[in-house]
């Protein structure tokens, strides 16, 4: 006889048979129990298996046709898998119970069980098992606490603990954890790593170094130029907190001004005395340059500088006479008059 195995995807495989003597049903059956050539694996698409048997008599002429329906039930055999190989976090010093931002999440490659996952947390050279579920079917229900963070088992979020005894250390003692996660299906277990970084909280808004006086220039095209550096100092500790940003204010007129990102302040546009004798630009200094929301704690503070500018009046014109407009000058001479 021939057996033809037919797959979902409209592949064929065509193995034939010959047999020395005839061969029962019954036996026919158990040969076929034992004739699956590979590890049949619901995930693909290859989760069921059409067999065609055809069979022929002694003399060639085909006798019977069977078809067998080939159903391969799921199995867990594949570990769950996290959804990222590396998750990267900050944390505020200080910070109690303060919930990680970030997704950790698993999936897992049995598509035809249900999995409940339990999520697991340990650190570098601290030996941690998951063990295995009491229970047919569902996950361990047990916290891991790893340091000073915890995780929840059901969900994976990952949090600092509530207690005074766990405090995050200020970021001089200790800059970055490296924790592991952990997620098992109750028989085979994934891992990922969470970087977590700890970040000074901002406290201090910036200050100027020195006070900005009053500048005075000159009218015209000789004032153009660099006219002030605005410098600034933060007394947080560490970047970005201290990492300062300059820029004018929205008020500012910027085809008057213009100011770098280091805060130096130039004259663009000459200045007319007879137009306008005084100017004013202010600059807005904000701490946090470069600060990513989730890695920035504490609020961003900001301060103006406000620095004012006379314009001094050049002698740039001829005098000359204003004449009447109409009749323009006259004068009168009395006859006689000594």
């Amino acid at each position: 006889f021939t057996k033809t195995e037919q797959r979902p995807t409209g592949s064929q495989f065509l193995h034939r048979y010959d047999f020395s003597q005839p061969i029962s049903i019954t036996d026919l059956q158990e040969f076929l129990r034992g004739t699956v050539y590979q590890t049949l694996d619901p995930e693909p698409l290859n989760a069921q298996r059409l067999i065609n048997v055809t069979v022929y008599d002694i003399e060639g002429a085909v006798s019977n046709i069977i078809t067998i329906d080939v159903s391969v039930e799921g199995g867990n055999d594949n570990s769950p898998q996290f959804t990222q190989i590396l998750y990267t976090a900050c944390v505020p010093e200080g910070a109690r119970g303060f919930l990680l931002p970030g997704n950790i999440s698993a999936t897992d490659g049995d598509l035809l069980t249900t999995t409940t996952f339990t999520y697991g947390l340990k650190c570098p050279n601290e030996t941690v098992s998951l063990g295995s579920s009491p229970v047919a079917g569902e996950g361990l229900i047990m916290p891991f606490i790893c340091d000073i963070f915890s995780i929840n088992p059901e969900t994976g979020e990952v949090s600092t603990c509530n207690s005074s005894l766990c405090v995050v250390p200020r970021q001089v003692v200790r800059q970055s954890y490296e924790l592991i996660l952990m997620v098992s299906d109750g028989l085979l277990t994934g891992y990922s790593s969470l970087h977590v970084e700890t970040q000074e909280t901002n406290r201090f808004p910036p200050v100027l170094v020195s006070p900005l006086n009053p500048i005075g220039r000159p009218e015209g095209a000789s004032g153009l130029g660099l006219i002030a550096q605005v410098v600034a100092s933060d007394a947080d500790s560490y970047s970005p907190n201290n990492a300062l940003s300059y820029e004018l204010a929205p008020s500012v007129n910027q085809s008057v001004f213009s100011l770098t990102s280091s805060g130096a302040l130039s004259l663009i546009q000459p200045l007319n005395f007879e137009t306008q004798c005084q100017h004013v630009a202010e600059v807005i200094i904000s701490d946090g340059a470069g600060a990513t929301p989730d890695c920035f704690f504490g609020g961003r503070k900001s301060i103006t500088a406000t620095i004012g500018v006379l314009v001094m009046n050049e002698n740039e014109f001829d005098p000359m006479f204003v004449p009447d407009a109409a009749l323009g000058y006259t004068a009168s001479i009395v006859e006689e008059a000594t």
